[in-house]
């Protein structure tokens, strides 16, 4: 998660700022489904049962 900055949130609650619902909305929205994409990619992933060497450089 990201940090929020409290003087961002300071100034929103001021009234400095004002929020549009429908981007947010639409933020969130477009996060969730690419958390869905992750999850769905990461299920084809298949751990390996150690048989096979990585593919990584060699550690000493």
């Amino acid at each position: 998660m990201h940090v929020i900055d409290p003087e961002l949130v300071r100034r929103v609650a001021g009234g400095r700022y004002q929020v549009d619902p429908h981007a947010v909305a639409e933020a969130m929205l477009r996060r969730r489904a690419r958390l869905n994409e992750l999850r769905r990619l990461s299920r084809m992933l298949v751990a390996s049962d150690g048989e096979f060497p990585s593919a990584g450089p060699k550690q000493r």
